[in-house]
Protein backbone atom coordinates (compact mmCIF):
# COMPACT_ATOMS: atom_id res chain seq x y z
CA UNK A 1 0.00 0.00 0.00
CA UNK A 2 2.80 2.42 0.95
CA UNK A 3 4.55 1.66 -2.36
CA UNK A 4 1.35 2.48 -4.26
CA UNK A 5 0.91 5.71 -2.34
CA UNK A 6 4.57 6.61 -2.97
CA UNK A 7 4.25 5.88 -6.69
CA UNK A 8 1.04 7.93 -6.95
CA UNK A 9 2.61 10.81 -5.02
CA UNK A 10 5.69 10.76 -7.25
CA UNK A 11 3.51 10.72 -10.37
CA UNK A 12 1.44 13.67 -9.14
CA UNK A 13 4.61 15.58 -8.22
CA UNK A 14 6.10 15.03 -11.66
CA UNK A 15 2.81 16.00 -13.29
CA UNK A 16 2.65 19.17 -11.20
CA UNK A 17 6.27 20.05 -11.96
CA UNK A 18 5.67 19.43 -15.68
CA UNK A 19 2.58 21.64 -15.61
CA UNK A 20 4.44 24.40 -13.76
CA UNK A 21 7.39 24.13 -16.15
CA UNK A 22 5.10 24.43 -19.17
CA UNK A 23 3.22 27.26 -17.48
CA UNK A 24 6.52 29.07 -16.84
CA UNK A 25 7.47 28.53 -20.48
CA UNK A 26 4.16 30.01 -21.64
CA UNK A 27 4.72 33.01 -19.38
CA UNK A 28 8.13 33.56 -20.98
CA UNK A 29 6.61 33.39 -24.46
CA UNK A 30 4.04 35.99 -23.45
CA UNK A 31 6.88 38.15 -22.10
CA UNK A 32 8.49 37.93 -25.54
CA UNK A 33 5.21 39.01 -27.11
CA UNK A 34 5.15 42.05 -24.83
CA UNK A 35 8.68 42.89 -26.03
CA UNK A 36 7.52 42.56 -29.65
CA UNK A 37 4.50 44.85 -29.14
CA UNK A 38 6.64 47.47 -27.41
CA UNK A 39 9.14 47.43 -30.26
CA UNK A 40 6.41 47.58 -32.92
CA UNK A 41 4.94 50.61 -31.14
CA UNK A 42 8.31 52.38 -31.34
CA UNK A 43 9.80 50.96 -34.53
CA UNK A 44 7.19 49.71 -36.99
CA UNK A 45 6.74 52.57 -39.45
CA UNK A 46 3.71 51.09 -41.22
CA UNK A 47 1.71 50.23 -38.09
CA UNK A 48 -0.76 53.13 -38.13
CA UNK A 49 -1.42 53.16 -41.89
CA UNK A 50 -1.95 49.39 -42.06
CA UNK A 51 -4.22 49.34 -38.99
CA UNK A 52 -6.37 52.03 -40.58
CA UNK A 53 -6.35 50.52 -44.07
CA UNK A 54 -7.01 46.93 -42.96
CA UNK A 55 -9.35 47.89 -40.07
CA UNK A 56 -7.30 45.81 -37.64
CA UNK A 57 -8.63 45.67 -34.08
CA UNK A 58 -5.32 45.64 -32.20
CA UNK A 59 -6.91 44.97 -28.82
CA UNK A 60 -8.75 41.93 -30.14
CA UNK A 61 -5.65 40.68 -31.96
CA UNK A 62 -3.62 41.16 -28.79
CA UNK A 63 -6.08 39.14 -26.64
CA UNK A 64 -6.28 36.37 -29.25
CA UNK A 65 -2.49 36.08 -29.55
CA UNK A 66 -1.97 35.92 -25.78
CA UNK A 67 -4.64 33.18 -25.52
CA UNK A 68 -2.91 31.16 -28.25
CA UNK A 69 0.48 31.56 -26.55
CA UNK A 70 -1.02 30.25 -23.29
CA UNK A 71 -2.22 27.14 -25.14
CA UNK A 72 1.04 26.54 -27.04
CA UNK A 73 2.79 23.34 -25.95
CA UNK A 74 6.10 23.68 -27.77
CA UNK A 75 8.44 26.45 -28.86
CA UNK A 76 7.53 25.75 -32.49
CA UNK A 77 3.85 26.22 -31.70
CA UNK A 78 4.69 29.55 -30.02
CA UNK A 79 6.67 30.57 -33.12
CA UNK A 80 3.71 29.74 -35.36
CA UNK A 81 1.47 31.93 -33.18
CA UNK A 82 3.82 34.91 -33.61
CA UNK A 83 4.26 34.28 -37.35
CA UNK A 84 0.47 34.22 -37.73
CA UNK A 85 0.22 37.45 -35.73
CA UNK A 86 2.71 39.19 -38.06
CA UNK A 87 0.89 37.98 -41.19
CA UNK A 88 -2.19 39.93 -40.13
CA UNK A 89 -0.36 43.10 -41.18
CA UNK A 90 0.22 41.89 -44.76
CA UNK A 91 3.61 43.57 -44.91
CA UNK A 92 6.43 41.83 -46.78
CA UNK A 93 9.09 43.70 -44.80
CA UNK A 94 7.62 42.70 -41.42
CA UNK A 95 9.38 39.36 -41.15
CA UNK A 96 10.31 36.68 -38.63
CA UNK A 97 13.33 34.39 -38.86
CA UNK A 98 13.85 31.35 -36.66
CA UNK A 99 17.06 31.76 -34.66
CA UNK A 100 19.49 28.94 -35.38
CA UNK A 101 20.72 27.74 -32.00
CA UNK A 102 22.70 24.83 -33.41
CA UNK A 103 25.56 27.08 -34.52
CA UNK A 104 28.07 28.25 -31.97
CA UNK A 105 27.39 31.57 -30.30
CA UNK A 106 31.08 32.36 -30.32
CA UNK A 107 31.72 33.76 -33.76
CA UNK A 108 34.69 35.92 -32.88
CA UNK A 109 37.17 33.36 -34.19
CA UNK A 110 35.21 32.47 -37.31
CA UNK A 111 36.88 33.41 -40.57
CA UNK A 112 34.86 35.52 -42.98
CA UNK A 113 34.42 33.67 -46.24
CA UNK A 114 35.85 36.46 -48.37
CA UNK A 115 36.70 35.75 -52.00
CA UNK A 116 40.41 35.25 -52.62
CA UNK A 117 42.55 36.43 -55.50
CA UNK A 118 43.43 32.77 -56.04
CA UNK A 119 39.79 31.60 -56.23
CA UNK A 120 38.29 30.66 -59.55
CA UNK A 121 35.93 33.33 -60.89
CA UNK A 122 32.82 31.22 -60.28
CA UNK A 123 33.82 30.47 -56.68
CA UNK A 124 34.63 34.14 -55.95
CA UNK A 125 31.32 35.35 -57.38
CA UNK A 126 29.31 32.79 -55.43
CA UNK A 127 31.06 33.83 -52.21
CA UNK A 128 29.82 37.37 -52.88
CA UNK A 129 26.25 36.20 -53.47
CA UNK A 130 26.12 36.28 -57.28
CA UNK A 131 23.96 33.65 -58.92
CA UNK A 132 22.97 32.44 -62.36
CA UNK A 133 19.37 33.42 -63.06
CA UNK A 134 17.48 30.24 -63.92
CA UNK A 135 13.98 31.74 -63.63
CA UNK A 136 11.88 32.05 -66.74
CA UNK A 137 10.61 35.42 -67.94
CA UNK A 138 7.31 36.61 -66.47
CA UNK A 139 6.47 38.29 -69.77
CA UNK A 140 7.66 37.56 -73.30
CA UNK A 141 7.15 39.64 -76.42
CA UNK A 142 8.61 37.21 -78.97
CA UNK A 143 5.14 36.08 -80.13
CA UNK A 144 4.00 39.61 -80.90
CA UNK A 145 3.90 40.29 -84.68
CA UNK A 146 6.81 42.49 -85.80
CA UNK A 147 9.12 41.36 -82.97
CA UNK A 148 12.87 41.52 -83.60
CA UNK A 149 15.43 40.72 -80.87
CA UNK A 150 18.60 42.82 -80.85
CA UNK A 151 21.19 40.22 -79.88
CA UNK A 152 24.28 41.40 -78.00
CA UNK A 153 26.00 38.77 -75.85
CA UNK A 154 28.20 41.43 -74.25
CA UNK A 155 25.21 43.34 -72.87
CA UNK A 156 23.22 42.37 -69.76
CA UNK A 157 19.87 43.73 -70.95
CA UNK A 158 17.68 41.83 -73.40
CA UNK A 159 16.40 44.31 -75.96
CA UNK A 160 13.99 44.11 -78.88
CA UNK A 161 12.04 46.18 -81.40
CA UNK A 162 8.37 45.52 -82.14
CA UNK A 163 7.10 47.05 -85.36
CA UNK A 164 3.43 47.98 -85.19
CA UNK A 165 1.02 49.88 -87.43
CA UNK A 166 1.51 52.91 -85.14
CA UNK A 167 5.29 52.86 -85.09
CA UNK A 168 8.12 50.93 -83.49
CA UNK A 169 8.17 50.02 -79.81
CA UNK A 170 11.53 49.35 -78.15
CA UNK A 171 11.67 46.97 -75.17
CA UNK A 172 14.39 46.57 -72.54
CA UNK A 173 14.24 43.96 -69.81
CA UNK A 174 15.50 45.11 -66.38
CA UNK A 175 15.53 41.88 -64.35
CA UNK A 176 17.17 43.25 -61.17
CA UNK A 177 18.28 46.47 -59.53
CA UNK A 178 21.07 44.65 -57.69
CA UNK A 179 24.39 43.36 -59.04
CA UNK A 180 24.13 39.82 -57.73
CA UNK A 181 21.33 38.87 -60.12
CA UNK A 182 23.62 39.25 -63.12
CA UNK A 183 26.36 36.76 -63.96
CA UNK A 184 28.05 37.26 -67.33
CA UNK A 185 29.24 40.86 -66.83
CA UNK A 186 30.56 40.27 -63.27
CA UNK A 187 32.25 37.10 -64.54
CA UNK A 188 34.12 39.05 -67.23
CA UNK A 189 35.03 41.95 -64.94
CA UNK A 190 36.28 39.89 -61.96
CA UNK A 191 39.34 38.54 -63.80
CA UNK A 192 40.76 42.04 -64.25
CA UNK A 193 39.53 43.35 -60.88
CA UNK A 194 41.23 40.63 -58.82
CA UNK A 195 44.59 41.85 -60.12
CA UNK A 196 44.05 44.98 -58.01
CA UNK A 197 44.39 43.11 -54.69
CA UNK A 198 46.22 40.17 -53.14
CA UNK A 199 44.76 37.66 -50.74
CA UNK A 200 41.26 38.43 -49.46
CA UNK A 201 38.74 40.77 -51.03
CA UNK A 202 37.19 42.21 -47.84
CA UNK A 203 33.91 44.13 -47.53
CA UNK A 204 35.39 47.40 -48.83
CA UNK A 205 37.01 45.56 -51.74
CA UNK A 206 33.69 43.89 -52.62
CA UNK A 207 31.82 47.20 -52.35
CA UNK A 208 34.24 48.82 -54.82
CA UNK A 209 33.80 45.91 -57.23
CA UNK A 210 30.03 46.29 -57.09
CA UNK A 211 30.29 50.04 -57.67
CA UNK A 212 32.36 49.33 -60.78
CA UNK A 213 29.65 46.91 -61.90
CA UNK A 214 26.95 49.53 -61.48
CA UNK A 215 28.89 51.89 -63.74
CA UNK A 216 29.25 49.15 -66.32
CA UNK A 217 25.56 48.25 -66.14
CA UNK A 218 24.64 51.91 -66.62
CA UNK A 219 26.92 52.09 -69.65
CA UNK A 220 25.31 48.95 -71.09
CA UNK A 221 21.81 50.30 -70.45
CA UNK A 222 22.61 53.54 -72.28
CA UNK A 223 24.08 51.51 -75.15
CA UNK A 224 20.76 49.70 -75.47
CA UNK A 225 18.82 52.94 -75.52
CA UNK A 226 21.09 54.28 -78.27
CA UNK A 227 20.55 51.10 -80.30
CA UNK A 228 16.79 51.54 -80.03
CA UNK A 229 16.92 55.25 -80.90
CA UNK A 230 18.90 54.34 -84.01
CA UNK A 231 15.94 52.09 -84.96
CA UNK A 232 13.66 55.14 -84.77
CA UNK A 233 11.39 53.83 -82.03
CA UNK A 234 8.29 55.89 -81.17
CA UNK A 235 7.85 54.38 -77.69
CA UNK A 236 10.08 52.70 -75.11
CA UNK A 237 8.84 49.92 -72.82
CA UNK A 238 10.91 48.98 -69.75
CA UNK A 239 10.01 45.52 -68.41
CA UNK A 240 10.44 45.25 -64.61
CA UNK A 241 8.13 42.28 -64.13
CA UNK A 242 9.65 39.85 -61.63
CA UNK A 243 12.20 42.48 -60.54
CA UNK A 244 12.12 42.19 -56.75
CA UNK A 245 14.25 45.26 -56.05
CA UNK A 246 17.84 46.04 -55.18
CA UNK A 247 19.85 49.19 -54.56
CA UNK A 248 19.68 52.94 -55.17
CA UNK A 249 20.90 52.24 -58.71
CA UNK A 250 17.23 52.52 -59.71
CA UNK A 251 17.51 56.30 -59.21
CA UNK A 252 20.24 56.61 -61.82
CA UNK A 253 18.25 54.57 -64.35
CA UNK A 254 15.10 56.61 -63.68
CA UNK A 255 16.94 59.89 -64.38
CA UNK A 256 18.35 58.46 -67.61
CA UNK A 257 14.78 57.90 -68.80
CA UNK A 258 13.63 61.50 -68.36
CA UNK A 259 14.84 64.79 -69.77
CA UNK A 260 13.14 66.83 -67.05
CA UNK A 261 15.51 69.26 -65.32
CA UNK A 262 14.63 67.66 -62.00
CA UNK A 263 12.68 64.64 -60.78
CA UNK A 264 10.71 65.44 -57.66
CA UNK A 265 10.76 62.71 -55.02
CA UNK A 266 7.77 61.31 -53.17
CA UNK A 267 7.44 62.39 -49.53
CA UNK A 268 9.23 60.06 -47.12
CA UNK A 269 8.84 59.66 -43.37
CA UNK A 270 10.89 58.14 -40.55
CA UNK A 271 10.07 56.73 -37.12
CA UNK A 272 10.63 58.40 -33.76
CA UNK A 273 13.39 56.07 -32.61
CA UNK A 274 16.99 56.01 -31.43
CA UNK A 275 17.86 54.26 -34.71
CA UNK A 276 17.11 57.47 -36.60
CA UNK A 277 18.48 59.68 -33.84
CA UNK A 278 21.89 58.04 -34.30
CA UNK A 279 21.65 58.40 -38.07
CA UNK A 280 20.81 62.10 -37.80
CA UNK A 281 23.67 62.62 -35.34
CA UNK A 282 26.00 61.16 -37.97
CA UNK A 283 24.51 63.64 -40.44
CA UNK A 284 25.45 66.46 -38.07
CA UNK A 285 29.07 65.28 -38.00
CA UNK A 286 29.22 65.32 -41.81
CA UNK A 287 27.67 68.79 -41.99
CA UNK A 288 30.20 69.90 -39.36
CA UNK A 289 33.08 68.79 -41.60
CA UNK A 290 31.75 71.04 -44.38
CA UNK A 291 31.27 73.98 -42.01
CA UNK A 292 34.94 73.67 -41.02
CA UNK A 293 36.06 73.72 -44.67
CA UNK A 294 37.73 77.10 -45.31
CA UNK A 295 37.49 76.62 -49.09
CA UNK A 296 33.69 76.94 -49.08
CA UNK A 297 32.10 80.33 -49.74
CA UNK A 298 30.23 82.12 -46.95
CA UNK A 299 26.91 81.97 -48.73
CA UNK A 300 27.09 78.18 -48.89
CA UNK A 301 28.12 77.98 -45.24
CA UNK A 302 25.05 79.98 -44.20
CA UNK A 303 22.91 77.46 -46.05
CA UNK A 304 24.75 74.62 -44.32
CA UNK A 305 24.06 76.25 -40.94
CA UNK A 306 20.35 76.12 -41.77
CA UNK A 307 20.72 72.45 -42.70
CA UNK A 308 22.49 71.81 -39.38
CA UNK A 309 19.63 73.47 -37.49
CA UNK A 310 17.14 71.38 -39.45
CA UNK A 311 18.93 68.14 -38.55
CA UNK A 312 19.07 69.21 -34.88
CA UNK A 313 15.31 69.85 -34.89
CA UNK A 314 14.70 66.35 -36.28
CA UNK A 315 16.81 64.80 -33.52
CA UNK A 316 14.64 66.49 -30.88
CA UNK A 317 11.56 64.96 -32.51
CA UNK A 318 12.98 61.42 -32.44
CA UNK A 319 11.67 60.62 -28.96
CA UNK A 320 8.37 58.70 -28.99
CA UNK A 321 5.77 59.26 -26.27
CA UNK A 322 3.53 56.44 -27.43
CA UNK A 323 2.34 53.94 -24.79
CA UNK A 324 2.46 50.33 -25.93
CA UNK A 325 -0.33 49.47 -23.51
CA UNK A 326 -2.65 52.15 -24.91
CA UNK A 327 -1.96 51.02 -28.47
CA UNK A 328 -2.48 47.29 -27.95
CA UNK A 329 -5.08 47.27 -25.18
CA UNK A 330 -7.21 50.24 -26.21
CA UNK A 331 -6.58 50.75 -29.97
CA UNK A 332 -5.27 54.27 -29.31
CA UNK A 333 -3.05 54.81 -32.35
CA UNK A 334 -3.17 58.59 -32.82
CA UNK A 335 0.19 58.82 -31.05
CA UNK A 336 1.84 56.74 -33.79
CA UNK A 337 3.22 59.75 -35.60
CA UNK A 338 6.08 59.75 -38.07
CA UNK A 339 8.58 62.50 -38.92
CA UNK A 340 8.76 63.95 -42.43
CA UNK A 341 12.35 63.61 -43.61
CA UNK A 342 13.13 66.80 -45.55
CA UNK A 343 16.52 66.07 -47.10
CA UNK A 344 16.91 62.39 -48.00
CA UNK A 345 16.57 63.02 -51.72
CA UNK A 346 17.22 66.76 -52.08
CA UNK A 347 19.18 69.10 -49.84
CA UNK A 348 17.09 72.22 -49.04
CA UNK A 349 18.01 75.91 -49.01
CA UNK A 350 19.33 75.76 -52.62
CA UNK A 351 22.46 73.94 -51.45
CA UNK A 352 22.43 71.68 -54.50
CA UNK A 353 22.44 74.59 -56.93
CA UNK A 354 25.57 76.13 -55.42
CA UNK A 355 28.65 76.01 -57.64
CA UNK A 356 30.59 74.29 -54.83
CA UNK A 357 28.01 71.58 -54.17
CA UNK A 358 30.22 68.74 -55.43
CA UNK A 359 32.92 69.74 -52.89
CA UNK A 360 30.55 68.99 -50.00
CA UNK A 361 30.73 65.92 -47.83
CA UNK A 362 27.05 66.66 -47.14
CA UNK A 363 26.13 65.43 -50.61
CA UNK A 364 26.58 61.95 -49.13
CA UNK A 365 23.50 62.53 -46.96
CA UNK A 366 21.41 61.98 -50.08
CA UNK A 367 20.09 58.64 -51.26
CA UNK A 368 22.11 57.14 -54.12
CA UNK A 369 24.76 59.82 -53.53
CA UNK A 370 27.40 57.86 -55.47
CA UNK A 371 25.43 58.42 -58.69
CA UNK A 372 25.14 62.17 -58.32
CA UNK A 373 25.06 64.37 -60.27
CA UNK A 374 22.64 62.22 -62.24
CA UNK A 375 23.03 61.87 -65.98
CA UNK A 376 19.73 62.76 -67.61
CA UNK A 377 17.76 62.30 -70.76
CA UNK A 378 19.36 59.36 -72.51
CA UNK A 379 15.77 58.84 -73.64
CA UNK A 380 13.08 61.52 -73.74
CA UNK A 381 10.20 60.03 -75.75
CA UNK A 382 6.99 58.30 -74.61
CA UNK A 383 7.92 55.87 -71.82
CA UNK A 384 6.06 52.84 -70.46
CA UNK A 385 6.93 50.67 -67.47
CA UNK A 386 5.40 47.19 -67.28
CA UNK A 387 5.20 45.69 -63.78
CA UNK A 388 3.50 42.78 -62.00
CA UNK A 389 2.90 41.53 -58.47
CA UNK A 390 6.55 40.43 -58.21
CA UNK A 391 7.86 43.94 -58.87
CA UNK A 392 8.94 45.05 -55.42
CA UNK A 393 11.01 47.33 -53.17
CA UNK A 394 13.54 49.37 -55.22
CA UNK A 395 11.56 48.51 -58.35
CA UNK A 396 8.54 50.19 -56.80
CA UNK A 397 10.73 53.20 -56.05
CA UNK A 398 11.67 53.25 -59.74
CA UNK A 399 8.08 53.02 -61.03
CA UNK A 400 6.76 55.45 -58.43
CA UNK A 401 9.45 58.09 -59.08
CA UNK A 402 8.68 58.17 -62.79
CA UNK A 403 4.91 58.02 -62.23
CA UNK A 404 5.05 60.79 -59.60
CA UNK A 405 6.76 63.07 -62.14
CA UNK A 406 4.42 62.15 -65.01
CA UNK A 407 7.51 60.85 -66.80
CA UNK A 408 6.15 57.36 -67.53
CA UNK A 409 2.93 55.42 -67.93
CA UNK A 410 2.77 52.35 -65.68
CA UNK A 411 1.26 49.26 -67.32
CA UNK A 412 0.31 45.86 -65.91
CA UNK A 413 -0.78 45.06 -62.36
CA UNK A 414 -0.38 46.62 -58.93
CA UNK A 415 3.13 45.89 -57.66
CA UNK A 416 4.02 43.80 -54.61
CA UNK A 417 3.85 46.54 -51.98
CA UNK A 418 7.17 46.18 -50.16
CA UNK A 419 7.26 49.89 -49.34
CA UNK A 420 10.25 51.81 -48.04
CA UNK A 421 11.77 48.92 -46.07
CA UNK A 422 14.88 49.29 -43.92
CA UNK A 423 17.61 51.90 -43.50
CA UNK A 424 21.14 51.31 -42.23
CA UNK A 425 20.47 47.60 -41.74
CA UNK A 426 17.07 48.12 -40.14
CA UNK A 427 16.00 47.38 -36.57
CA UNK A 428 16.02 43.81 -35.31
CA UNK A 429 14.07 42.53 -32.31
CA UNK A 430 15.10 39.23 -30.76
CA UNK A 431 12.51 37.10 -28.98
CA UNK A 432 14.92 34.97 -26.96
CA UNK A 433 12.44 32.54 -25.40
CA UNK A 434 10.38 31.96 -28.56
CA UNK A 435 13.51 31.85 -30.70
CA UNK A 436 12.58 34.38 -33.40
CA UNK A 437 14.35 37.39 -34.85
CA UNK A 438 11.92 40.07 -36.07
CA UNK A 439 12.70 42.77 -38.60
CA UNK A 440 10.36 45.66 -39.33
CA UNK A 441 10.35 48.71 -41.66
CA UNK A 442 11.63 51.94 -40.14
CA UNK A 443 10.55 54.36 -42.89
CA UNK A 444 7.55 55.16 -45.09
CA UNK A 445 7.46 56.30 -48.70
CA UNK A 446 4.25 57.63 -50.27
CA UNK A 447 2.78 56.92 -53.68
CA UNK A 448 1.68 59.58 -56.16
CA UNK A 449 -1.86 59.45 -54.69
CA UNK A 450 -0.57 60.02 -51.14
CA UNK A 451 -1.09 56.46 -49.87
CA UNK A 452 1.62 54.35 -48.27
CA UNK A 453 3.73 52.57 -50.89
CA UNK A 454 3.28 49.36 -48.87
CA UNK A 455 0.03 48.93 -50.83
CA UNK A 456 1.89 48.72 -54.10
CA UNK A 457 2.18 51.03 -57.09
CA UNK A 458 -1.03 51.09 -59.08
CA UNK A 459 -0.73 50.95 -62.86
CA UNK A 460 -2.07 53.75 -65.04
CA UNK A 461 -3.17 51.10 -67.52
CA UNK A 462 -4.33 47.87 -65.91
CA UNK A 463 -3.79 44.78 -68.07
CA UNK A 464 -6.28 42.02 -67.31
CA UNK A 465 -4.02 39.03 -67.73
CA UNK A 466 -4.73 35.89 -65.75
CA UNK A 467 -1.86 35.33 -63.36
CA UNK A 468 -1.56 31.55 -63.78
CA UNK A 469 -3.41 30.46 -66.90
CA UNK A 470 -2.06 33.16 -69.24
CA UNK A 471 1.38 32.28 -70.61
CA UNK A 472 4.25 34.82 -70.58
CA UNK A 473 3.75 35.24 -74.34
CA UNK A 474 0.02 35.91 -73.91
CA UNK A 475 0.77 38.51 -71.22
CA UNK A 476 3.28 40.16 -73.56
CA UNK A 477 0.68 40.40 -76.33
CA UNK A 478 -1.85 41.96 -73.94
CA UNK A 479 0.72 44.55 -72.81
CA UNK A 480 1.54 45.63 -76.37
CA UNK A 481 -2.15 45.80 -77.26
CA UNK A 482 -2.78 48.07 -74.26
CA UNK A 483 -0.01 50.44 -75.37
CA UNK A 484 -1.01 50.80 -79.04
CA UNK A 485 -4.74 50.92 -78.34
Amino acid sequence: MRKKILVCSTFLLLLTLGFKNNQNQNDLWIQDFEVLKAQMTKSYANLKSIVNEESIDLARLNTKTISELKLAKTKREAQIVIESFLRKFKDGHLSATVINTSSSNNTSNERNDFPLSTDSTAVALKKMGFFIDTYGANIKFDSVPGYLALINKNNSFHTAVIETSLGKIGTIKLPYFYNEGYWNTPYKMWDSYKKEFKGECDEECQKNFKYKLEKQFTKQFVERIEELKAKNISKLLIDVTGNNGGSGWFEEIAHLLSDKPKLEYMPSFIIKHNHWKKSLEEDLKIIGIDLANDELNESLKLKLLKLKELAESLIVKCKSNCSSQNVWDSNKIDCLKLIRHPYQSDLPFDIMTDSQFMLLQSKNLLTASRFRPFKRGAYSGPLYIVQDRQSASATEGFSSLLQFNNAATIVGRTSYGAGCGYTNGGIKTTLNHIGLSIKMPDCVRLRADGKNEVYGIKPDIKVNWRRISDSPSKKGQLVIESIIR
